[in-house]
């Protein structure tokens, strides 16, 4: 696996060390040619905060080992150790194969390391996401493409003991003026605004976007 570097930086391009913004993690995956983790912490003065504040996530020592039929095991994820403030927005670069999706499906407790701990806001990756704190925008998911985006974000959120309202979703995610359009008239990338809408009901702390989200921006 390529070396990590960390860079932390904000708008004057000086770097700093914390953040004070209110806590909404954006974790975002892609490929490049290097290993290379970007940090931005929100912070639009710049100034150091000296509170306290929990990480998002916190990896110490993670490694992933998969079986290969009868050839060698295949270490994926190799001794990891990182630490994601809360409020930060990180993207995790590197080639295929570098270990970006066995972490991050770690992080959403789809899969449990093989060695190490990870953490997700002080509690165990699978009880993060039953407790709506972590959500997640992948490239690829069914949407029913028969509704509309404001009827595919309703269903969604009645499947919520608690969720944000609807049209705060909606508005958030840059659809209100697409509430009404079926799914199947959607761009591509208005499709993957749809999915984050749906990554938003649950008001998480932190979201991963796997490969910028597949190109939704506003």
């Amino acid at each position: 696996m390529a070396r990590n570097l960390l860079w932390e930086s904000r708008g004057d391009g000086r770097r700093q060390t914390a953040s004070q913004h209110r806590p909404l993690t954006f974790v975002i995956a892609t490929s490049r040619h290097l290993t290379l983790l970007l940090r931005s912490s929100g912070r639009e003065d710049g100034r150091m905060n000296t509170s306290y504040q929990p990480n998002a996530v916190e990896l110490h020592g993670v490694t992933k080992t998969f079986r290969s039929g009868t050839g060698p095991h295949i270490r994926a994820v190799d001794g990891l150790s990182l630490s994601i403030g809360e409020g930060e927005t990180v993207a995790f670069l590197g080639p295929n194969g570098a270990g970006k999706t066995t972490t991050l499906d770690m992080v959403l407790g789809l899969t449990t390391p093989s060695t190490g701990t990870l953490q997700v806001l002080g509690h165990r990756p699978r009880d993060a996401v039953r407790r709506g704190l972590v959500a997640a925008v992948l490239q690829t998911g069914g949407l029913l493409r028969d509704i509309t985006v404001e009827e595919t974000v309703e269903v969604i959120a009645a499947q919520y003991a608690k969720h944000l309202p609807v049209d705060d979703v909606i508005e958030r995610a840059g659809l209100t003026q697409i509430a009404k359009r079926r799914i199947s008239k959607c761009s591509g990338g208005e499709q993957q605004r749809v999915r984050f809408a749906l990554a938003l009901l649950p008001d998480p702390k932190v979201i991963i976007l796997s490969e910028d989200a597949g190109g939704a921006r506003r």
